[in-house]
């Protein structure tokens, strides 16, 4: 299962998909430079709460805020 993110400053549009069926709903949004770490955590147990996170093989994140290491780093954890 991949799993991609488009994530602006308001809202996260979020995609699974395993080639054969597409699982599509949206969070708010997960800028590191206006959200914390804890609250994008909540928001990523939120987004996958549902899929079996065994079967999540990739995941794409374009996102607002991440221009920097540091940014880059939050969102990875």
């Amino acid at each position: 299962m991949i799993c991609i993110i488009d994530s602006g400053s308001t809202k996260a549009d979020w995609t699974f998909t395993d080639g054969k069926r597409k699982i599509h709903f949206n969070t708010p949004g997960m800028n590191p430079y206006f959200i914390k770490e804890t609250e994008i955590m909540k928001l990523i147990k939120k987004g996958i709460s549902g899929i079996a996170f065994d079967s999540i093989t990739k995941v794409y994140f374009f996102g607002a805020g991440c221009s920097g290491k540091l940014q880059i780093g939050i969102i990875k954890r």
